[in-house]
């Protein structure tokens, strides 16, 4: 069944309204994460196998580093930290947003492709 052009176009608008909410919702999350309110580490469930393995390896590396520092450069380094922390969440979302609208464009455009060789 073919949908008309009006109707593909509210679809269309449909979709990127939820991809800007999810977009704010992502953003909020993030503001929460730079306030303390939710530690990212506690809620990421990494599906790679070695990954835990490797974060607890760089924790205690991270540990070892900062007992060595003053003061100061330990809240120097904290600082830096917190900052690459947002950046690498600011990247994941964008990486999911983008995946996600390429998904449903991907998704309307195979939907309301008319195909050729199909009988009517």
């Amino acid at each position: 069944m073919r949908h008309g052009t009006s109707d593909i176009h509210n679809q269309i608008h449909q979709v990127e309204d939820e991809v800007i909410y999810i977009e704010a919702l992502h953003f909020v999350r993030i503001e929460k994460r730079y306030n303390g309110e939710i530690f990212l580490a506690e809620k990421i469930n990494p599906l790679l196998q070695d990954y835990k393995s490797k974060w607890h390896i760089s924790s205690e590396l991270k540990e070892k580093f900062e007992e060595k520092l003053t003061e100061q450069l330990k809240s120097d380094f904290e600082t830096i930290m917190l900052g690459e922390l947002e950046l690498n969440a600011l990247g994941m979302t964008q990486a999911f947003v983008d995946g996600y609208k390429f998904g449903v464009k991907f998704l309307i455009e195979t939907l309301t492709e008319e195909k050729k060789d199909a009988p009517n």
